[in-house]
C-alpha cells in the first residue's frame, strides 16, 4: 500500500520537478508559500502546545513551593511563639531564683552573725563554768564544806559576785571574782 502524502511533500516533489522555483508559475508558489506557512503555523502551534505544557510543569512546581513556603513560614512563625514563650520563662524562673538567692545570702549574713553571737556567748559560759568548777575543786582541796556553806552563796547573802575571764597571749585563762555589797532593792 502506497502511503498518502503530505502537502509540503507533494509540493516539495513539484519544486524538484520543476527544476527551480524562478521556473514555477505563480500558482505553483503561492501553494508552496501556503504549505510553508501552514507548517509553519504548524510546528509552532506543536511549539505552543509544548511550552503550554511546560508552563503547565513549572507552574505546578511553584505552586508547590510556594506551598511549602507558606508551611514552613507557619512553622517558623510556631517555633518563634514557642521560643518566646520558652524565653520568658527562663527570665521569670530567673528573677524568681536571683531573688530567692539574695534572699539566701541576706538571711546566710545575719544567721552568720546570730551564729558568731551564740558562739561567743558559748564560750564565755563554758569558761564561767570551768572557773566555778576550778574555785568547787580548789575549795574541796583546802578542806571547805561547799554544801554547809550553801546559805551564804551570793543570791542568799547581801554580797555580789562577778567572776571574769581573761585569756593571756599564752594561752592561758586567768579567772578573777570580784565581790561588791548588794544594792537593796526599793520592793
Amino acid at each position: 500500500m502506497a502511503q498518502k502524502k503530505s502537502k509540503f511533500t507533494r509540493v516539495k516533489d513539484r519544486a524538484v520537478k520543476v527544476g527551480t522555483l524562478k521556473k514555477c508559475s505563480n500558482t505553483q508558489l503561492e501553494q508552496i508559500f501556503r504549505l510553508s506557512q501552514i507548517k509553519y503555523i504548524i510546528s509552532l502551534e506543536n511549539q505552543l502546545e509544548e511550552d503550554k505544557a511546560h508552563n503547565y510543569c513549572k507552574e505546578q512546581t511553584i505552586n508547590e513551593l510556594q506551598q511549602q513556603v507558606r508551611y514552613y513560614r507557619n512553622k517558623m512563625r510556631k517555633i518563634e511563639v514557642f521560643e518566646d514563650k520558652r524565653a520568658r520563662l527562663l527570665n521569670d524562673n530567673e528573677i524568681a531564683w536571683e531573688a530567692k538567692l539574695k534572699e539566701f545570702v541576706d538571711a546566710n549574713k545575719v544567721l552568720s552573725d546570730q551564729n558568731r553571737k551564740v558562739t561567743a556567748d558559748h564560750i564565755e559560759i563554758t569558761r564561767a563554768y570551768n572557773a566555778l568548777h576550778n574555785f568547787g575543786i580548789f575549795a574541796k582541796e583546802q578542806g571547805i564544806d561547799i554544801r554547809k556553806h550553801r546559805k551564804k552563796l551570793p543570791e542568799n547573802n547581801k554580797w555580789d559576785f562577778r567572776a571574769s575571764q581573761t585569756i593571756l597571749e599564752s594561752g592561758k585563762v586567768v579567772d578573777t571574782v570580784k565581790k561588791t555589797i548588794r544594792k537593796k532593792s526599793k520592793k
